[in-house]
């Protein structure tokens, strides 16, 4: 910590502090009484309750660790190079929270940068908002391999974590999305794409909802909340993924995915799928995880 931050939390006077057990790092300072944030005894049992359920569940998708610290289990994410490759978390309930204490991929040197972290968060986030439980941890970056703190802050918040200036600094959390039980508008719809590539016309698959206002630019005046163009070539034996693109209001819904798991569906006999130009950290993230998981050859360029 630099100087002026470190005067800059001393003068922040903190209500108590929580040993990590983490030596560089042995105290975490709370500013806020979370008190404020609790509700009666009857809401906390309930709370209770849905901590209880997500750690049956999140206990049923992953295998205890035999070996390291209390709480490690481990995502088997497959065979790469000859190496298996793992994902290990570490989870436990802590004022009011289910705290993420680490996640990362082994071995890093092979199975690293291959998507397989972010498709266990992706899992652990699905979880949580199923169950109305909100997340929280610490940005901290360990290991030889690992991302630095502004890239590792970035990873996090593409899953929605936020920083908490109620917590010392790096301290971020992430609120369960509101569950709605009202009945989804939302389907697929293949059609002819209105944007022309390089004079090629594309095909779009689209995830539509009834109830979303008329798009523009991209969306042409549709309902799509997202849409990926696409066209076949070489005869018909490969797919070149010429653009996807989610409205502002609805990331972070899975559409993305959804439409990638469309494509490779349909298209699971074909030669190649290839994604063109890769241009941010988050198609590159499903790029990685698609290209080591798909059984069809998947290629693109990052820029």
């Amino acid at each position: 910590m630099k100087y002026a931050e470190l005067v800059k939390a001393v003068a922040r006077k903190y209500l108590r502090r929580v040993a990590t057990g983490n030596p560089k790092r042995p105290w975490r300072y709370i500013y806020k009484d979370s008190s404020e944030k609790k509700a009666t005894t009857e809401q906390e049992l309930t709370l209770e309750q849905r901590f209880d359920q997500f750690l049956s569940e999140y206990e049923s998708m992953s295998q205890q660790n035999p070996i390291g610290y209390p709480g490690d289990r481990y995502w088997y994410m497959g065979e790469h190079e000859g190496k298996h490759c793992l994902v290990m978390t570490n989870m436990s309930v802590w004022d009011g929270q289910m705290m993420f204490n680490s996640i990362q991929t082994v071995p890093a040197d092979v199975c690293g940068k291959k998507g397989f972290a972010s498709k266990v968060m992706n899992k652990v986030v699905d979880l949580a908002d199923k169950h109305q439980i909100p997340l929280s941890l610490e940005a901290m970056p360990f290991g030889q391999e690992a991302l630095s703190k502004p890239e590792l802050e970035s990873w996090y918040k593409r899953s929605g974590f936020k920083q908490d200036s109620d917590y010392d600094e790096g301290f971020m959390v992430r609120e369960p999305k509101a569950s709605s039980k009202k009945k989804s508008t939302v389907y697929f719809s293949e059609k002819r794409s209105p944007l022309e590539y390089n004079g090629v016309q594309a095909s779009r698959i689209a995830v539509t909802d009834e109830s979303a206002k008329h798009g523009t630019g991209y969306f042409d005046g549709s309902k799509d909340v997202a849409f990926l163009d696409y066209s076949l070539y070489d005869g018909g034996d490969r797919v070149f993924i010429h653009y996807m693109k989610t409205r502002d209001e609805n990331r972070g819904q899975g559409h993305g995915r959804a439409l990638l798991d469309s494509l490779y569906e349909r298209f699971k006999d074909k030669k190649e799928i290839n994604w063109g130009k890769i241009m941010h950290d988050h198609a590159l993230d499903l790029f990685q995880e698609y290209k080591s998981e798909s059984k069809v050859p998947t290629y693109g360029k990052v820029w």
